[in-house]
């Protein structure tokens, strides 16, 4: 007796949807970030300062409302965690969720002022 299999042109491993798993991704990320805390606070610390005064400088082209200024708090407030969390030396797990939160956030905000 045959038993056939369903046909696909890509292997199992490389189907897009069933290889997105984004907690595995950002374990990977951790245990790297872990690994190499020392090397990667510099730069983590200029990618969180570069992407926020991007951000900021496209939040600040128009004159600026209300709306404006709450982006601009959150930008700056968002960084500023950041920074605040690298020099009071807390946990690098806690620090690795604070950068990705915060390069979230500071990426959506440019989203929002490159789209408006």
């Amino acid at each position: 007796m045959m038993v056939f299999k369903p046909f696909s042109i890509f292997p199992k491993k490389y189907v897009i949807l069933t290889s997105l798993n984004f907690t595995n991704m950002l374990n990977n990320a951790y245990r790297y970030f872990a690994g190499s805390y020392f090397q990667l606070k510099p730069l983590t610390i200029i990618i969180q300062a570069c992407i926020g005064s991007i951000a900021v400088y496209y939040i600040l082209q128009v004159i600026p409302d209300f709306w404006d200024m709450l982006q601009l708090l959150l930008c700056v407030a968002v960084s500023t965690i950041y920074l605040g969390s690298i020099l009071a030396q807390i946990h690098v797990k806690k620090v690795f969720y604070i950068f990705i939160f915060g390069l979230i956030v500071n990426i959506l905000l440019l989203t929002i002022q490159l789209a408006g």
